[in-house]
């Protein structure tokens, strides 16, 4: 079974089943009324991974029933959510249930705004914009998952946010991706480490009328299950955002830093860093590694400082430099985490 991680850039690529659930997983699927067939598709997909798919109404998603359980899938963005719903969606969240958030490309929506509730309420910085492929990159076209499983690309995928993470660990990780494609946003306060893992994506059409891509429903279920993407982190510290060079040419200079926050013990990693051109290809040559690094609990390394040349000839758009925390390469099966930062380059 393949598997993630969520650009988040969600990267998502799909995780393999994390051998610390070796014990039943207890999934609630809120049904989804306003939009049938949502919550039918993501059942088929939790009991396709051998865990248990407990269908919830909506008259009990403002209630404890579902506390219990390990995580909560919101499968409907066009349902009228209220508040006293978003005060039990966070209870859960304190009370270690990891959540999915179906929201959609309206950022006023109930979804969209509980998902930024859940984040600033907890003291991380978020919001919702509205630029199409402005420096935010808020809305993304292209094959979300054809570079898995092949299917004609369909759909269009919105990634129309922003976390903050100048300082330190604030919990939202700007991006989970599928390959290169962002696809979402995953939220976890560091400060609280049993706190549940809140996930969103901002278009449902990959599931329904389009999908369903069952390789990355199962990487976001897993996502939720394996609780870590936070624990090892791969990040950059400079360039943040992004960064222009001339039509003349110039270097991209980076400062990466890798760590292990967790208290496990000692972390094998595979790290490297590859750029996208603006055909979406990538280059053949990675400004580092892949290099398999070993992480002690606590430790972070760095900052990394590479270069990466570019020269007059190259064609002008949108570079992207992304870093891979995985499990090897290649043929990795998990990211555990990832970032990225765009250059564009001047005509």
């Amino acid at each position: 079974m393949r598997k993630i991680s969520v650009v988040l850039c969600a990267v998502t690529v799909l995780l393999a089943i994390n051998p610390m659930h070796a014990t039943a997983q207890n999934i609630y699927i809120l049904q989804s009324t306003a939009t049938p067939g949502l919550d039918t598709e993501w059942q088929n997909v939790v009991t396709g991974l051998g865990y248990t798919a407990i269908s919830l109404t909506y008259s009990n998603l403002a209630t404890a029933i579902w506390h219990t359980g390990d995580a909560l899938i919101i499968t409907d963005p066009n349902i009228a959510y209220t508040a006293f719903d978003y005060i039990h969606i966070n209870d859960g969240m304190v009370a270690g249930v990891s959540i999915y958030v179906q929201c959609n490309e309206d950022p006023g929506s109930d979804l969209n705004l509980i998902f930024e509730a859940l984040t600033v309420t907890t003291g991380a910085t978020f919001s919702w914009v509205g630029s199409i492929m402005g420096t935010l990159d808020a809305k993304v076209m292209g094959p979300v998952a054809a570079q898995f499983n092949d299917r004609v690309p369909q759909l269009t995928m919105y990634d129309a946010c922003k976390g903050d993470n100048s300082g330190a660990y604030d919990g939202v990780v700007q991006s989970i991706c599928f390959g290169p494609f962002k696809v979402g946003f995953l939220y976890h306060d560091p400060a609280y480490p049993g706190y549940g893992l809140v996930a969103t994506n901002t278009d449902h059409e990959w599931i329904l009328p389009y999908g369903p891509d069952v390789d990355l429903m199962e990487n976001y279920i897993e996502i939720l299950l394996a609780n870590t993407e936070l624990s090892h982190f791969a990040r950059f510290i400079s360039p943040v955002g992004f960064t222009t060079i001339p039509a003349t040419g110039g270097t991209i200079t980076y400062d990466l830093k890798l760590g292990n926050a967790g208290t496990g013990g000692v972390f094998p990693t595979t790290v490297w860093v590859r750029t996208f051109v603006p055909s979406g290809s990538v280059l053949s040559w990675y400004s580092l590694g892949p290099t398999t690094i070993t992480l002690p609990a606590g430790t972070v390394v760095g900052p990394i400082t590479r270069n990466i040349p570019v020269p007059p000839w190259a064609p002008p758009g949108a570079y992207f430099v992304q870093a891979m925390m995985a499990d090897t390469y290649p043929g990795f099966t998990i990211v555990y985490d990832t970032d990225s930062f765009k250059v564009v380059k001047l005509p």
